[in-house]
């Protein structure tokens, strides 16, 4: 969730609303990996970075490298959810009247973008971020498969596949405590971002 969070900021700051063949392509492109099964994904990073380039191992490992291409692999296909919705918030405020002000004011466009029009933006994408945490828990099964890791997702499928009841209702039980965690830290981000909204 933070790398794609990184990602989306990184790029919408950089490229939302300029008038280039990047801000043109940056749209399509969240587009194309939103709609890409996370598995074909994960199967693409790990033939050319571990396989071709041989950059990262192809399979397990411990190390800090070898969590590379998961992480990648998750946080591209949220990235493709979530940077659409920043980057059409962003976009839209890009044109109102006191990011117009601040221009006027002699505030620069990395300062506007970063300051006044990212704040804004950013709450959809906050929001957005709840229903995120439930996805990347069912996501995450076919990224250990592909991987060849052992997470929460795999032990769930295991215990599934063995009918073994208490350690299933124990891992529903902490994925449910995970985005009920998820739904209020949310909440308070969204009253932090938009002190307007404790008034709702």
């Amino acid at each position: 969730m933070l790398t794609a969070w990184i990602i989306t900021i990184t790029t919408t700051v950089l490229f939302a609303g300029r008038d280039n063949i990047w801000s043109k392509a940056l749209g399509g492109f969240q587009v194309f990996l939103a709609t890409l099964p996370p598995y074909w994904l994960a199967t693409i990073l790990l033939f050319v970075f571990a396989i071709q380039l041989r950059l990262f191992p192809v399979v397990g490992g411990n190390t800090l490298m070898g969590l590379v291409l998961p992480t990648m692999a998750l946080a591209l296909e949220i990235y493709g959810f979530l940077g659409q919705a920043v980057l059409s918030e962003f976009t839209r405020v890009l044109d109102q009247p006191f990011i117009t002000s601040s221009r006027m004011r002699g505030t620069g466009d990395l300062t506007v973008r970063l300051r006044h029009a990212l704040r804004h933006a950013a709450l959809p994408g906050i929001t957005l971020s709840g229903w995120i945490i439930g996805k990347l828990l069912s996501g995450a099964v076919l990224i250990e498969a592909v991987f060849g890791r052992q997470g929460l997702g795999g032990v769930l499928v295991a215990a599934t596949s063995t009918r073994d009841v208490p350690v299933v209702s124990g891992v529903i039980l902490v994925s449910a405590a995970l985005l009920v965690v998820a739904s209020l830290i949310v909440d308070l981000t969204v009253q932090l971002v938009d002190p307007r909204m404790k008034e709702a």
